[in-house]
């Protein structure tokens, strides 16, 4: 019969709808034919397979089963028949079994007999809980992950039916029972989904794929059970995705003892955490990632760099987290590395309320001292009560306001006395155990006709103080003498010190979150707000030898202190909106985002020392003479805040090219931003140079008496002069279009998308103290049009081959623009910045990808980046021994990498290890760097240019740096296992990066790397009580203690024979950079990694971290 219809089909180019309905009732009589087909059959102890490849090989039919049939597998079947019908044997096989036979488009399906509705049970009043009810929730989507409105969810044998959602959600409420749910949509082929358990009180979730209709002559409903149509739901919602991405789901995140964002990250492929809460994509740090909570990017939580604090994000309230490695033109195109992206719960599935109670230990730091300035009252909340306010600048007049001689001004004086609180006082506490308490909940309300409209928030609060304590075993950086101990291992004899210290942290950290949302028919609209709130307290003490010390050699070292207090306020607001509008999707936001930082009081104190019949006197020195120094005896306010307004609109259009179904959809989104930081320093001054004898060897506390303010004695003056403020704005317009291309197995995502920036300064003086002082503001493209295509390749369900281009702009921010000079005393170097533009990549990647099954995954792809102008941190050494440290813009990098990602329960072993889980992945980076520099002469040594006297000219040239990327290891990986069941939860996770360059230099001595480091965390949990509602956490971090090295391998390297000394007198064309970076080779035996002998310029421990957590669920 199909060697008849076949050609006929081949030569019509239409067929009319008798030709369909005919063909539909040869295909049913064939169908029907073959089951009344005569057999005669025997079958004697046969398993039922074997039966019914028995009865297909005998009839001419055509049978086909699942997993279903595996549940008979000890089933053994006895029966004889003489000319019966295929029917009638079949029947009788399965006649001890709940199976049936099902005709699906010409095939014999063998699957499970659908279940009626079960009644609830009979009312026991000795178990009040069986009488409440269940219910189903879950979203419908479609092959592109995209949301179907309007999807019918019916329960099979009875009435009771919903819609899919704007948002493709749904909610049936049920009785405790097992169901059978029916699904349709129109253009998608049917679904019945089969033995799904609503349990009394909970909540079964249940992610439902629809598949397009194929161009078949009869209509075929796909059935499955719960376990696979909830697996296909997940595995599409991997698979399907646009771009080269990864990601995790609420229901994944409920399935773990995780939480805040930053632990649920821990398990997205791909990528490693720092600390715990920042975040590092393919090896490449904070610099070069994005960050966006609800579609709205984030500025910096830290005031000196880019990056952001995901520990402030409670798991409770996360939808899902979405990690691109390539973006659509719909996307935010702001990164190179990776684009994390926070979306939160607005209207939750069902009601909840959950708290959390913790505590950790520190083995380095709790119960031990912990140094400080005086806390005031209020510390342990967040908040400043009063004691680190300083006078307002307009109370206070600089020395050019003062006059030529202010000491004979009565005005020094009096507004010295302002200055009332001492917070140069060091004092000694007990560092107490940490506190962590989280609040999180939601309510549902449902409204309007079969309660299809919906109206909830979600809510959440959350409080963490923790005080810490980084032990700094050595540090040779900035003004720190490197000659007392060249390594960590040997100290060098007759030297009974080195450079020590310690890093105390005390950190009160506030989160809230409060998210609406209403939903009425096909328009959905939410409103989301995030809040925060930090305060991070760091004293760093060192002691050592100074490079400039006077008395070096008598073996007494000198201190230094300095306080740095924040304060960082951060709150979003956005207010979104979706419509299906006929067949087009519209999408609308607007958003306000503002950032507060500002270090309050932050205190600068240098000690000099006597020796006294035996013993050390340290006490505070002062200023005698006029300086912009912040040493020995200083303090000041800097207060940054930046203001975000956001918005968005678009439009998605489906349509159909030869019934394939297509998506067009544009759009714009825009934004102006605006920055400004002011800052305020004065020092103490003894202007006399002749300091009274009560105040030598004085204590801090004695020196800033009011009474001492005076002309023989000391006073406050303002070290900077003028303007003190930066101020920028930026104005961002960005249009896109996008086309969402697919036939068959091939899809193609493609579009443009044009972004208008541009950055205006307002004000940005340079403080008098580094770098130019008219550094021109560099010229910088209005208009960048940013390509980008996702072409993907699925021969089979569950495979991908996927090749992405796409073009990405890193801009910088406010803080990396401010030329005004920070110091920092960890790197004990002062940090301005140089005018610095946007950094463009051109990205193209590759991947293969497997999916085994939902939340398993193999894939191997390679990458590469050309990164234009990218922005790198210099060492600018200054010839008074200060480390000075920029940021800058190269010439060019060249990112070559390679990533493999394994994630895969153990279940195929057996059923029991279903619940074991590996994960690992693997980044191997290999990037080259051309870079700037200056000099006057070429390769061969000759002049490059002569000025009119004749004499030769430093010009800038570009050479190729032999070193990687700033930031950028050669190598990162996570190697994690977890034990997961439905109480159990047990977790140990490894991840290591390699070396990286965390400082660049235009030599190799002046760089500094950062030795390879890993380390282990691990975490055991368990679930109390018969629903599972208490939760008990243990989680170790640094369970090893792994210690944080750094260093400068200059020591490791030489120059090739080619290079000349004569006369002690080194080559004159290592001026030249190229040359410099041709001859220098590594020694034998050393290498690029940390070696016995290298300099080490900083090495810390932050000990190991013991939390514990009760977790309650009502």
């Amino acid at each position: 019969m199909q060697k008849l219809i076949t050609p006929y089909l081949g030569k019509k180019q239409t067929v009319t709808k008798q030709s369909f309905l005919l063909v539909f009732i040869i295909l049913l009589a064939s169908v029907s034919f073959a089951q009344n087909q005569h057999i005669s059959v025997s079958l004697k102890e046969t398993s039922i397979k074997a039966a019914l490849m028995q009865v297909q090989k005998l009839g001419n039919v055509k049978i086909t089963y699942g997993q279903d049939l595996n549940k008979y597998a000890d089933v053994k079947v006895t029966y004889s028949g003489s000319n019966v019908t295929v029917s009638e044997a079949i029947t009788h096989i399965l006649k001890n079994t709940n199976l049936r036979a099902v005709n699906v488009d010409g095939y014999l399906v063998i699957e499970e007999k659908p279940s009626a509705a079960v009644p609830a049970p009979k009312k026991d009043l000795t178990n009040s809980q069986s009488q409440q009810p269940g219910s189903i929730t879950g979203i419908v989507i479609d092959h592109r992950n995209q949301p179907l409105t309007g999807a019918s969810i019916h329960i099979a044998g009875s009435t009771q039916a919903t819609q899919s959602a704007l948002d493709g959600s749904y909610t049936l409420n049920l009785k405790p029972g097992t169901y059978t749910l029916e699904i349709s949509f129109t253009s998608y082929q049917p679904q019945r989904i089969t033995d799904i358990v609503v349990k009394a009180n909970s909540n079964t979730s249940l992610t439902i794929a629809m598949k397009p209709e194929q161009n078949t002559l009869s209509q075929v409903v796909v059935t499955s059970g719960y376990k696979k149509a909830s697996i296909s739901g997940l595995l599409t919602q991997q698979k399907n995705a646009a771009e080269l991405s990864d990601g995790i789901a609420a229901e994944q995140i409920a399935r773990s003892p995780d939480n805040n964002a930053a632990d649920a990250l821990g398990r997205v492929t791909g990528l490693t955490t720092i600390d715990k809460k920042y975040v590092v994509v393919r090896g490449m740090g904070e610099r070069w990632n994005e960050t966006a909570i609800d579609g709205i990017t984030q500025p910096s939580t830290e005031p000196l760099k880019k990056s952001f604090s995901f520990d402030l994000i409670p798991a409770s309230i996360i939808d899902n987290i979405v990690v691109s490695k390539t973006p659509t033109p719909d996307m935010n195109a702001n990164f190179t590395g990776g684009y994390v992206q926070v979306n939160t719960k607005d209207i939750p599935d069902q009601d909840f309320f959950n708290v959390s109670l913790g505590t950790s230990y520190n083995d380095l730091s709790t119960f031990k001292a912990q140094l400080g300035r005086k806390n005031g009252s209020t510390d342990f909340l967040g908040f400043d009560d009063g004691r680190r306010k300083l006078p307002k600048r307009d109370q206070i007049e600089t020395m050019l306001e003062l006059g030529n001689n202010p000491t004979d001004n009565p005005k020094l004086y009096e507004q010295s006395r302002l200055f009332k609180n001492d917070n140069f006082t060091t004092y000694t506490s007990t560092a107490p155990l940490g506190l962590n308490v989280k609040l999180a909940g939601g309510k549902l309300y449902r409204f309007g006709k079969d309660n299809t409209s919906k109206f909830g928030f979600t809510a959440a609060v959350s409080f963490k103080n923790q005080q810490e304590t980084e032990q700094i075993d050595f540090i040779s950086r900035g003004g720190w003498q490197n000659a007392i101990g060249p390594n960590v291992e040997e100290k060098e004899p007759g030297h009974k010190y080195y450079n020590t210290g310690n890093n105390y942290n005390f950190n009160t950290t506030w989160g809230g979150l409060l998210n609406m949302g209403l939903q009425v028919g096909k328009h959905r609209f939410a409103f989301r707000n995030i809040y925060s709130h930090i305060f991070n307290q760091d004293f760093t003490r060192i002691r050592g030898y100074n490079k400039d010390q006077t008395n070096f050699g008598n073996d007494i070292p000198s201190i230094e202190e300095v306080n740095r207090p924040l304060f960082t306020d951060f709150i979003q607001n956005k207010l979104e909106g979706r419509h299906q509008l006929g067949n087009i999707k519209a999408e609308w936001g607007i958003a306000r985002t503002e950032i507060s930082r500002e270090q309050r009081d932050v205190t600068y104190l240098g000690y000099s020392n006597v020796m006294v019949n035996g013993e050390v006197i340290d006490y505070p020195a002062t200023n005698t003479s006029i300086s912009t120094n912040r040493f020995p005896f200083s303090r000041g306010n800097y207060a940054y805040r930046g203001k975000d307004l956001n918005w968005n609109a678009s439009l998605a259009y489906p349509f159909k090219i030869n019934s394939a179904k297509q998506l067009f959809k544009i759009g714009y989104f825009g934004a102006t931003k605006t920055g400004m930081q002011e800052y305020f320093e004065a020092g103490l001054f003894n202007l006399t140079n002749n300091l009274p004898r009560e105040f030598q060897y004085a204590t801090a506390a004695e020196l800033l008496r009011p009474e001492n303010y005076r002309k023989d004695g000391l006073a406050w003056l303002p070290t900077m002069g003028g303007n003190s403020k930066y101020e920028g704005k930026v104005y961002q317009h960005s249009p896109f279009a996008m086309f969402d291309n697919r036939f068959g197995k091939f899809r193609l995502v493609w579009g443009v998308r044009a972004e208008y920036f541009k950055y205006e300064e307002i004000s940005n003086p340079n403080d008098g103290r580094y770098g130019p002082n008219d550094a021109p503001l560099p010229k910088e493209k209005k208009w960048q049009y940013l390509p980008s295509a996702n072409f993907t390749y699925s021969p089979w369900t569950d495979f991908n081959f996927r090749i992405a281009y796409a073009k990405t702009v890193s801009r910088p921010q406010f803080a990396e623009r401010n030329r005004f000079s920070y110091y920092d005393p960890v790197y004990s170097a002062y940090v301005w910045n140089m005018p610095v533009v946007s950094s463009v990549t051109d990205g193209y990647d590759f991947k293969a990808e497997w999916y085994p099954e939902p939340g398993d995954i193999l894939s191997a792809g390679v990458y590469y980046r050309n990164i234009a102008d990218p922005i790198e941190l210099y060492n600018a050494y200054s010839a008074t021994n200060k480390s000075e440290f920029t940021l800058k813009n190269s010439k060019r990098a060249q990112i070559y990498g390679l990533e493999i990602d394994i994630q895969k329960n153990f279940g195929f072993i057996h059923e029991q290890l279903k619940y074991l889980r590996f994960s690992g992945n693997l980044s191997l980076n290999n990037s080259k760097v051309d870079a700037y520099s200056r000099t006057s002469i070429d390769e061969n040594g000759n002049p490059i240019e002569l000025d009119e006297a004749g004499k030769p000219v430093s010009k800038e040239v570009v050479y190729r740096d032999n070193r990687p990327l700033y930031g950028q290891s050669p190598y990162s990986y996570n190697i994690g296992l977890a034990y997961i069941t439905e109480r159990w939860g047990i977790n140990a996770l490894y991840n290591k990066s390699g070396r990286k360059y965390m400082l660049v230099g235009s030599a190799m001595r002046f760089s500094e790397l950062q030795n390879p480091y890993g380390k282990v965390d691990a975490q055991l949990s368990y679930r109390f009580l018969k629903n599972r509602n208490l939760e008990l956490v243990l989680n170790i971090s640094n369970l090893f203690n792994e210690k944080l090295l750094f260093y400068n391998n200059h020591d490791s390297y030489g120059f090739d024979a080619e290079v000349k000394n004569e006369n002690n007198k080194m080559d004159p064309r290592l001026d030249n950079p190229t040359f410099y970076t041709k001859h220098i080779v590594l020694k034998p035996g050393k290498s690029d990694n940390y070696d016995k002998g290298d300099q080490v310029t900083y090495q810390s421990q932050s000990g190991r971290r013991f939390s514990l957590s009760i977790n309650y669920k009502f």
